[in-house]
């Protein structure tokens, strides 16, 4: 879990770099591009990592051919991607809504 927690900071971090970088180009349109982009990215790609989009025999195929080592890097990984998007798009809501 704690590696997880690590791409939720790092996700918090870049949303701050990206709101500063905003900030200093004095544009909420390339926050708001930059951060959709960024978020909706590493959300997906996180999802195609966890196999979220498999189905039926693939997972088994899939499952069959991974170590229990492999599934839980796999796992890690997913879940790293995941949590660092949360933050940046959770700036992107708000940034858009007020």
């Amino acid at each position: 879990m704690r590696r997880e927690l690590y791409g939720f900071a790092a996700g918090l971090v870049a949303a701050l770099i990206l709101g500063a970088l905003a900030w200093v180009k004095g544009s909420e349109v390339f926050f708001l591009q930059t951060a959709g982009w960024i978020g909706s990215a590493a959300l997906i790609i996180g999802a195609l990592i966890s196999g979220n989009f498999l189905t039926g025999d693939r997972i088994r195929q899939h499952q069959a051919n991974e170590s229990k080592q492999d599934r839980n890097n796999r796992r890690i990984a997913a879940g790293i991607l995941i949590l660092f998007s949360l933050p940046v798009l959770a700036a992107y809501v708000l940034v858009s809504l007020f």
